[in-house]
Formats: structure tokens, C-alpha cells, sequence
């Protein structure tokens, strides 16, 4: 008897140790009609969210998963995840498709595959992952409509992507590719709080491949993009019009967002607006851009990073072999007085054919609080310095500005920089000047 009931509670412990969650399965040859399991999956994937919505309304407690099985699937009309409210902070939504094959998700409408159109109350769309999933659209689609409507919910058109998000938080991308966009790969604007777009590929998009439009203020008074985390992805073969934005788009009203670890190359703009392959606008605060890989960006008004807003942190990144149109590596942005304070130490400004390392607008000596350490190395030597009062040389930068006074104009030696092979070479000098190596295997789809 007392081995039995030594037994029963084994058994029960063993039940309570078990994660907690209810799949709901998709088949590009499923039914609607269907329960849902996995001997009788789902069509749409739009359908598996209403029947994860009627299970959270009913109240339901666990996780929930939306295993979405290979194959291909036509979206046109927008997945509202925004349908989906979690009863709990602990609870998730999980969307999920099959790492070995991602499910191939496409549009031909030109709107956004994923949306989340949510509102800044209580009731706030949170707690969803996605993952595992490829996006794919139609090559010359117009995707800015004049308005988009769906279930009572309007997006600004402007905006949209193939995962269009406004006003949420909690919310992970990850290990998805996002390719041939007629717009952006992935948007998120207004009040977004805790949003995390790791691991993924974007490429052949038409204007930005992650953009953040931080705006609207949260329930908690929270305004704009704040702690949100842009990690890991590899961004490429982006062609922008003629519009002032980024690879990586940063910009409205926010802080302590993230830009790290992250390969952005290949990027053509033949436009007449400044594009950037790191993009961040004057009003953000304590952004952190490290650990960033930027390379083969050509065009004529391009310019490898953008930096702008106040205490923005620049720190171990990589800007190498690209071709600068714009006639500098880095803008220091002077949009409005809140631009001030920036950190730029320990990077790597690498052969970059341009007539200028950086170029500051609107000088005051606020402006740029550090940068120093850093390595520079051109072929042929192009170190100018523009916009400070004092000169255009990089000595004018280092005896009368004050700048770089420990940084070295040296080759860092790299592996192989012609094929992006950013990893040093024993006798490289860039450890001891305390550069941290990138992991490229590390980044993009895992």
C-alpha cells in the first residue's frame, strides 16, 4: 500500500513538472472543417487563431501552440494575431513551423502576412512568439494601399510589412526569413515594449528590412520603443527608393533598445535621400549599437550608420568595404538638440571608399562625449573629418577636438574581408586594442 501511494505521487509531481500547452496543427492539405489534431490538421492558419481564440476566451490557462506543418500557403488577407489574448503573464501564443523545412507563407496582396493592430489599455496584444516560418511576396507589388481595414482595425498604410506590429509587447520573431518585399520585412510602430526579432533573414526587400517607429504611449505612460532587442539577423540586398531610412530603422521616441550582432550587407540605393545600413534618429535615448557587421553597402547617398539621439552607444562594430556615396562612414545626426552624448569606441572603419571617416552635424561639443580606441585603415588614406570647427584632417579631429586620442590608423587583418571573413588573423593588432571578435556562424537563422 505504501509503495502504491509512494508511486501515485511520483507520477503526480511527474504530471506537474510537465510544461503545459494545447496544439493546434495546419496542413497546406488540411480542412477548416477539421478538429484541429494532428491526424486531422487545419487549411489556414487563420483559422487556427480563432480556434486559439475561443480557447483563451473560454479561459483557458496553458500555452498555446500553432504548429503549422511544410508546405506552402497563400495569405492575402492579413493573420489577425491581435484576436489573441493571453489570460495570464505567464501564458504564450506560440506560432510555430518545422526547422528542418520552414512552412513557406506568401502574399500576392501586397498587405502584411502577421498583424497586430493592438491598442495601448489592458488589454494590449502580448506573449507571442513566432518562429520557424518563411515570408515570401510578389516582386513589383504596391503594398501601400489607402487604408487597410480589417476587423474594425485600421493600420497606417505607410508602415506595413510582411509582419506588421502596432502597439504590443512581449513579442519574439525568430529563426524566420522575410524575402522579396514590396515594402519592409518586418514594421513595428507606436508604443512597442519588450519586442525581441532575433535570428532571422531578410533579404530583396524595397525599403527597410527591420524597422521600429516608436510613437504612442503605452497603458503605464510608457511613450514610444523602449527595451527591445534587434539581434542576430542577417539583412541584405535591400533597394530603397527614394526615402531616408535604414536597413535597421530606429527611430520616433523610445530607450534602451538594442542593435547588436547583426550582419547588414550587400545594400544598393540608388536614391537621392540618405539611406543607412544602421539608421537611429535623434529623439531615442540609450541605444545600444554592438557588435554589428556592415558591409558592401554601394550607392550614391549612402552612408553606413546613422547615428543619432542622446547616451547612443557605438561600440565594437564593424563598417568595412563599403562604397559611401554620401562621402562619409558615419553621421553623427544633429536633428534636434536631443542628439547629443554619443559613445563611439572600439570599431573597426575598414576600407570604405569615401572621402571622410564622419561627418557631424550642427557641431556643439555636446555632441559626441567619446570616441576613442578605434581602428582605421584605408588603402589608400582617406581620414577627413567634417563639420567640426577646427579642420578638416583627422589630426584636427585628434589634437584640437580631442577625439581618438588611443585609436591607431593600422590593417586589422582580417581572414578574408573579400568574402566577409571578418575574423582576425594571429598577428592581428584589433584584440589588444580590446576588439571582441563576432561570431558570424552566430548570426542569421539558426
Amino acid at each position: 500500500m505504501r509503495l502504491f501511494i509512494f508511486l501515485c505521487f511520483v507520477v503526480f509531481l511527474f504530471t506537474c513538472a510537465q510544461p503545459r500547452f494545447d496544439v493546434i496543427f495546419v496542413s497546406a492539405d488540411g480542412s477548416d472543417d477539421n478538429s484541429g489534431t494532428k491526424k486531422a490538421p487545419l487549411a489556414t492558419i487563420s483559422a487556427a487563431v480563432e480556434k486559439a481564440k475561443n480557447y483563451l476566451d473560454s479561459g483557458g490557462g496553458s500555452d498555446m501552440v500553432i504548429q503549422v506543418m511544410k508546405g506552402s500557403y497563400n495569405i492575402d488577407i492579413p493573420v489577425e494575431l491581435d484576436r489573441l489574448t493571453v489570460n495570464s503573464d505567464s501564458q504564450n501564443i506560440i506560432i510555430r513551423g518545422e526547422i528542418d523545412q520552414l512552412p513557406l507563407l506568401c502574399s500576392h496582396s501586397g498587405l502584411p502576412i502577421f498583424l497586430i493592430n493592438g491598442k495601448t489599455d489592458s488589454a494590449i496584444t502580448k506573449n507571442i512568439i513566432v518562429e520557424q516560418l518563411s515570408f515570401a511576396g510578389a516582386k513589383g507589388v504596391n503594398h501601400l494601399d489607402d487604408t487597410l481595414k480589417v476587423q474594425n482595425n485600421t493600420a497606417d498604410p505607410s508602415g506595413f510589412g510582411f509582419f506588421y506590429i502596432n502597439n504590443a509587447e512581449n513579442i519574439t520573431i525568430q529563426n524566420c526569413r522575410f524575402e522579396n518585399s514590396a515594402g519592409d520585412g518586418i514594421v513595428v510602430q507606436g508604443f512597442a515594449r519588450n519586442i525581441t526579432v532575433a535570428h532571422n533573414e531578410v533579404k530583396n526587400c524595397f525599403s527597410s528590412g527591420i524597422a521600429f517607429i516608436g510613437a504612442t504611449t503605452g497603458s503605464d505612460g510608457t511613450t514610444g520603443a523602449v527595451n527591445n532587442s534587434i539581434i542576430f539577423n542577417d539583412i541584405s540586398y535591400i533597394k530603397p527608393g527614394n526615402v531616408t531610412s535604414g536597413a535597421i530603422l530606429l527611430t520616433g521616441s523610445g530607450r534602451k533598445n538594442r542593435i547588436e550582432y547583426n550582419l547588414i550587407q550587400n545594400i544598393r540605393s540608388p536614391g537621392t535621400e540618405m539611406y543607412a545600413g544602421i539608421y537611429v534618429d535623434g529623439q531615442l535615448t540609450h541605444t545600444f549599437i554592438q557588435n554589428n557587421l556592415v558591409c558592401g553597402m554601394s550607392g550614391s547617398n549612402v552612408v553606413p550608420l546613422f547615428a543619432g539621439g542622446s547616451g547612443t552607444v557605438i561600440n565594437n562594430n564593424i563598417f568595412a568595404n563599403n562604397k559611401c556615396g554620401k562621402g562619409f562612414v558615419v553621421y553623427f545626426a544633429g536633428i534636434d538638440s536631443a542628439s547629443t552624448s554619443q559613445i563611439f569606441t572600439h570599431n573597426i572603419v575598414y576600407n570604405n571608399f569615401c572621402d571622410a571617416l564622419f561627418s557631424v552635424a550642427d557641431w556643439n561639443p555636446a555632441r559626441i562625449a567619446l570616441s576613442d580606441s578605434n581602428l582605421f585603415f584605408h588603402y589608400s588614406p582617406r581620414f577627413r573629418v567634417l563639420g567640426i570647427p577646427y579642420g578638416e584632417l583627422l589630426q584636427d579631429w585628434v589634437g584640437d577636438a580631442g577625439y581618438d586620442q588611443n585609436s591607431r590608423i593600422i590593417d586589422p587583418r582580417f581572414v578574408n574581408p573579400d568574402v566577409k571573413d571578418f575574423s582576425f588573423k594571429r598577428d592581428s593588432p584589433a584584440p589588444a586594442m580590446g576588439f571582441i571578435p563576432v561570431n558570424r556562424d552566430s548570426i542569421g537563422l539558426q
